[in-house]
């Protein structure tokens, strides 16, 4: 018998709260995927820096990949990197055989 352990990930936008990296490890998430901006983090965001150490004090990979979402060619050219990226979390996910 085995088991897939598959790696839980949050994709999207900086956190607010660092409340939310507690119910995010409770939900078994391994890994936030933040495409925000550094411009908009701080703009939008002013705990960030004590919400991404949360993270890594909770056992969360926290990863920045930024897209600027108004520059369509940057967009097409980011999302395929980002993309690339998933693929080796995700390939990184667990075959356990009991």
């Amino acid at each position: 018998m085995f088991k897939f352990e598959l790696l839980k990930i949050f994709l999207g936008a900086s956190l607010n709260e660092i409340e939310e990296v507690s119910i995010l490890a409770t939900e078994g998430v391994n890994a936030i995927f933040n495409l925000q901006r550094p411009e908009d983090i701080r703009r939008h965001n002013p705990h960030h820096s004590e919400i991404v150490h949360f993270c890594k004090d909770e056992g969360i990979e926290y990863l920045s990949f930024p897209i600027n979402e108004r520059n369509p060619e940057e967009v097409v050219q980011r999302c395929n990197k980002a993309g690339k990226i998933l693929k080796d979390l995700l390939d990184d996910s667990k075959v356990s055989f009991d």
